[in-house]
């Protein structure tokens, strides 16, 4: 049975990652600029969360997203992938049994911990996320630039900021958005 969940789950997340239109990216090797092919670029992020319906529910704030797949896992818990429009994916996986809080420690820790420091979104609008996200509860732990209100930071000639949130599970998330 499990094997064959594991298939079906495969067979899924495969036929989603189905080539996309691209869009042709000039010669430009800034770390902003969108790749041109979706070729040699990140398939999907799994990510253990403690409760997936509070994950999915943080991350319909600011992204939209179809679920491809949702099914239980022989532990009693889910996975459940979810695709945005260009076809990347994020995994959720729970196990409700094993899945233990994420360490409490600063954005940027002096001793570093092996593991995920934090996962970024491209988003629109990083103010009013902020507005919403604060609003449910969500905890601010550092900003670029320092009021992205009314500011954007500069990398290489593109304008840029910057949210990070604690989110569910005590995950660090880094919603990114650059100017058009």
């Amino acid at each position: 049975m499990m094997y064959t969940n594991f298939r079906l789950a495969l067979f899924i997340l495969l036929l989603t990652s189905l080539p996309h239109a691209a869009v042709q990216a000039k010669n430009e090797k800034n770390i902003l600029d969108r790749p041109a092919s979706h070729l040699n670029t990140i398939f999907h992020v799994g990510l253990w969360v403690q409760n997936v319906d509070e994950m999915l529910e943080f991350l319909s704030e600011f992204m939209i997203f179809n679920i491809v797949l949702r099914a239980e896992r022989e532990s009693g818990g889910e996975r459940v992938i979810l695709s945005d429009s260009r076809g990347q994916k994020i995994e959720l996986l729970s196990d409700p049994e094993n899945v233990k809080p994420h360490p409490d420690f600063p954005l940027h820790p002096q001793g570093r911990v092996a593991g995920v420091a934090h996962f970024s979104i491209w988003v629109e609008d990083v103010p009013g996320l902020k507005k919403k996200l604060t609003a449910s509860g969500y905890e601010v732990l550092g900003q670029i630039p320092a009021d992205p209100a009314t500011a954007y930071a500069n990398m290489n000639g593109k304008m840029y900021r910057i949210l990070f949130i604690r989110g569910p599970g005590d995950v660090t998330f880094e919603l990114f958005e650059i100017k058009p």
